[in-house]
């Protein structure tokens, strides 16, 4: 099963996270193909619903997924990766 997400380059995501994953229900998903302007693909676990939430960076459940691992996976630095993250991006700030 695919799933599409509304965050693409556009929202400050770099198009070399293909094969990198993303956080749904606690479980990794891996993202599939080139990241669009405004969405991304990723393998989903099973049917979800519509709305279901998705981690792109932070922890869901006992996972979690950080800049330093985008780091090592895109070549980037973590620093590069942050602050082309723009506005448009929802943030939840926790403990």
């Amino acid at each position: 099963m695919v799933g599409t997400i509304p965050l693409g380059y556009g929202d400050g995501l770099t198009r070399r996270l293909t094969g990198a994953e993303v956080l749904v229900n606690g479980q990794r998903c891996q993202i599939l193909g080139k990241l669009a302007m405004d969405a991304m693909m990723i393998r989903l676990p099973g049917p979800l619903p519509l709305g279901t939430k998705v981690t792109v960076l932070g922890r869901d459940g006992d996972e979690e997924i950080t800049l330093d691992e985008w780091a090592n996976f895109t070549g980037f630095a973590p620093w590069e990766l942050s602050i082309n993250l723009n506005d448009r991006l929802i943030r939840e700030i926790s403990d």
